[in-house]
């Protein structure tokens, strides 16, 4: 069983770039698209830290070793990120 945290992000005045972290993977969030990260973990919920960066963006970051995430936009996966979190 997966351990599962999600996030769900929405532009409601202006477009902005998602960073999902460790990864660096950007999106583009336009306005009105609903846009969910799913962290995902063998052990352990897995929890986000965001920050605003370059004026408009968002960076938010996965915080456990192990984990890995999902990006969806509009209830379909965009992005499953295989690739664990070191550590």
């Amino acid at each position: 069983m997966a351990f599962k945290n999600t996030l769900y992000v929405t532009a409601h005045e202006n477009p902005f770039i998602l960073i999902v972290e460790p990864w660096a993977n950007e999106f583009s969030v336009g306005l009105g698209e609903v846009c969910a990260v799913i962290a995902i973990h063998p052990t352990v919920t897995p929890t986000f830290t965001a920050a605003a960066c370059r004026g408009n963006d968002l960076m938010l970051t996965v915080n456990e070793g192990g984990a890995t995430f999902e990006f969806w936009r509009g209830g379909e996966i965009e992005l499953l990120m295989p690739v664990p979190i070191p550590g």
